[in-house]
Order: structure tokens, then C-alpha cells, then sequence
């Protein structure tokens, strides 16, 4: 009797990505690792466009991947040019609505069909995806080192991920409750200029930390032939810790 062979079941792994801020050359280098890594889905915390010019080629980049994701506090500035900050960060965020008018005008439409927060189940877990934090989810920030028992951290069969602070966290396991923090795509702050991202096991109930090289210092120089923002350009190749307030 011949036995059968069984397939090999493939994992439930997840990417989670965040803050791309419209950098189209680290976000296509993580794509194409996470293309290697066996990924069933792609999540995205928040604020794919933002501080950098490139917002039609992310949007297109972003569409062929099809995360699962949520709207940013950058991300409603591009959608709604009345709420941009009369700041550096707000000029980007209209230059990129600008642009994607242009280039890519389906991507209002998928921004005003995007949530600030979202909730949903995977793998017999309980997820809760947001770019702040659950109780604020564009202006919410929670860093590496607070340690303060904030409500909405996550109970045992709980996965809490977050963006915004640019600084990458893993704090637990799913099983005794998990926050993920992936960190930057586009513009890190923890003093590694790697586009930073994680990988998450829905198998294990744990996420693991990922760092993508790119040619950063090649986007510096496209970015100063552009006239761009000289505290923009450098935080691409910052090898220092950044300070919390930096925004």
C-alpha cells in the first residue's frame, strides 16, 4: 500500500509594515523580501504617504501588495488638506495630495475607505490594528520605554500593533497578550537607517523584527537634487538614536 504524502501546511505569517512617508525605495526593498519570506498577508499601520515626494509610486507599490490597513494621522492630512498643520509636515502632506491628483487619483478614494482603527480575528486571535493607539489613534504615541498600564494594552489571545513612533517594540507574546510596534519603512528613528518592519507568526502567536538594507544614501542625494527639506533628507541616514520628540 503506497502511504500518502501530505503537503507540508504552509505558515500564517504575516508582514507588518508602517510609515512609509512616501519612501518608494525602501518600501519596494521590503516588498521584495517580504515576496521571499512565505507571507499570506501584509498589514499596514499607518501613514504610507507623508515627508517624502514619491506618493504615487508608494500608492502604486502598495496596491500590488493589498495590505489590510489603517489611516494615519499624515494620511488623513493628504486626504483632507483642511486638517494639515500649516507646518513642514502639513506642506508634504499637500505637495503628495498634489502629486497623487496627478499620478494616482485612486488613492483618495482607498484613503477615505480606510479606518483609524480596526479590529478583527486571525489564527483564534484577537487583533487591534492602529497608527497612534487604540483609545487615540492618530495622535497616540506609545514608545520602547513606557511602561505605564494603559487600558488598552492587550490580555492573554491578544495582538495590539501600533505605528506612529517610528522606534520598532515587540513586548510579549500573543499568548500572555502582545504589543508589536514594526517601526519604520520609511524614515527609522532608532538609529539604524534600515527600513524596518516585523514578521509575525499567527502560527506561534509571535512576532520577530525585521531590517531591510536600501540604498539610502542614493534617495539622500535624489532628495537634495529635489530641494528637499535638509532635517528630512538626514533623518534617512541618521545613525544616532532619535530623541521621543522628534515627530
Amino acid at each position: 500500500m503506497v502511504g500518502l504524502i501530505h503537503a507540508r501546511p504552509r505558515p500564517h505569517r504575516v508582514a507588518v509594515i508602517g510609515d512609509v512617508h512616501s519612501n518608494v525605495f525602501a518600501l519596494a526593498a521590503v516588498l521584495r523580501e517580504v515576496g521571499r519570506s512565505e507571507v499570506r498577508e501584509v498589514w499596514l499601520c499607518g501613514d504610507a504617504f507623508g515627508y517624502y515626494p514619491w506618493a504615487s509610486a508608494t500608492f502604486r507599490a502598495l496596491l500590488r501588495a493589498q495590505p489590510l490597513a489603517v489611516l494615519g494621522n499624515h494620511d488623513r492630512w493628504v486626504l483632507r488638506a483642511d486638517l494639515a498643520p500649516a507646518n513642514l509636515a502639513g506642506g508634504v502632506a499637500r505637495h503628495n495630495a498634489r502629486e497623487l491628483r496627478r499620478g494616482a487619483p485612486s488613492a483618495f478614494g482607498w484613503l477615505a475607505g480606510l479606518a483609524p482603527r480596526r479590529s478583527f480575528e486571525r489564527s483564534g486571535w484577537a487583533i487591534s490594528l492602529a497608527h497612534g493607539t487604540p483609545t487615540d489613534p492618530f495622535n497616540g504615541r506609545y514608545y520602547p520605554d513606557d511602561h505605564a498600564g494603559y487600558g488598552w494594552l492587550p490580555r492573554p489571545g491578544q495582538i495590539v500593533i501600533l505605528g506612529q513612533t517610528h522606534h520598532p517594540l515587540v513586548r510579549g507574546e500573543a499568548a500572555s497578550g502582545l504589543v508589536l510596534n514594526p517601526g519604520s519603512v520609511g524614515q527609522p528613528r532608532d538609529g539604524d537607517p534600515g527600513a524596518s518592519w516585523a514578521l509575525l507568526d499567527l502560527g506561534s502567536g509571535r512576532a520577530h523584527l525585521r531590517r531591510t538594507s536600501y540604498d539610502h544614501a542614493r534617495v539622500m542625494a535624489r532628495l537634495a537634487k529635489l530641494g528637499w527639506d535638509e532635517g528630512l533628507i538626514s533623518a534617512l541616514g541618521r545613525r544616532e538614536r532619535a530623541s521621543h520628540r522628534d515627530r
